[in-house]
């Protein structure tokens, strides 16, 4: 199937079809016809009001039916759940209990990346205690993520999730080296159109002070939120295309081959027309 070149970072069709792909190697159940399909928006999760998620629920789920977090990427910065809503209905179709979530934003002072992975923490709770009440396996938690979010996909099991709370995550664009140069433009124009938006912070603030690193040198302060340099096995589906001018392919490529150095399980899908 010949993909046409996009322009935008932002999940599309094409998404769909990559995204698809997770249906062979995670298959979802088959529906037994007793429960029907449940759909609810804007379930506060946390204490914060950017904690909320949207759920959609298949219909003949059952206690075996898997799950899928979808993280919406934006920089860190921007983006919001609703750019998931196609693929949360296009998965709870497809047999998956889907959560689509919203994470404080790296907007404000003292806010960045180690309250997003709290907020995980708080997401990851939630789904599993609903588990009876849904009817879902909270055994059977995938994440997937896009550009920032796919960042956060990886980043959450491979440094903070207990061991065995997360199946497998599905990346499409996302971020696994922060020491690589070619993201500070990446981050710089997120930064320059949420600014002239009025919804970024202040001009002057330096691209990586915005997502909220931790004490440390600039090298240091990086490596500690890439997932290159904290593998872990868990099953990892990494999606790029060579076309793309804002995250460089090569990230999944990389993260792909230091997974296979070390014989963990990671699948990589290049698309050479797509951007």
């Amino acid at each position: 199937m010949k993909i046409k070149k996009q322009k935008s970072i932002m999940p599309s069709r094409a998404c769909i079809f990559l995204f698809s792909l997770i249906l062979i190697i995670f298959p979802g159940c088959k529906p037994d016809g007793q429960l029907p399909q449940y759909t609810v928006s804007d379930i506060s999760y946390g204490p914060d009001k950017e904690n909320t998620l949207d759920v959609s629920l298949p219909e003949g789920r059952n206690v075996d039916t898997p799950v899928i977090v979808l993280i919406h990427g934006g920089a860190w910065t921007g983006g919001d759940k609703s750019d998931f809503a196609y693929l949360r209905k296009y998965f709870s179709r497809k047999g998956f209990a889907v959560f689509s979530v919203n994470y404080r934003l790296a907007r404000v002072e003292g806010t960045g990346l180690r309250n997003i992975l709290e907020d995980m923490d708080s997401v990851i709770a939630y789904v599993k205690e609903k588990s009876g009440a849904f009817i879902y396996s909270k055994d059977s938690v995938f994440l997937a993520g896009h550009s920032a979010g796919g960042h956060i996909a990886l980043l959450y099991p491979l440094s903070r999730a207990a061991e065995g709370s997360i199946r497998g995550v599905v990346s499409f664009c996302g971020i696994a080296d922060l020491t690589d140069p070619q993201l500070e433009k990446f981050l710089v124009h997120m930064h320059e159109n949420q600014s002239k938006n009025k919804k970024g912070l202040m001009p002057e603030s330096k691209p990586f002070d915005r997502i909220g690193f931790i004490a440390g040198t600039e090298q240091e302060k990086r490596i500690a939120y890439s997932p290159q340099f904290i593998l872990r096995d868990i099953p990892v589906i990494l999606f790029c295309g060579k076309m793309d001018d804002i995250i460089p392919w090569t990230q999944s490529e990389n993260l792909h081959k230091k997974m296979k150095e070390r014989g963990f399980d990671s699948t990589l899908h290049v698309y050479p027309d797509m951007g």
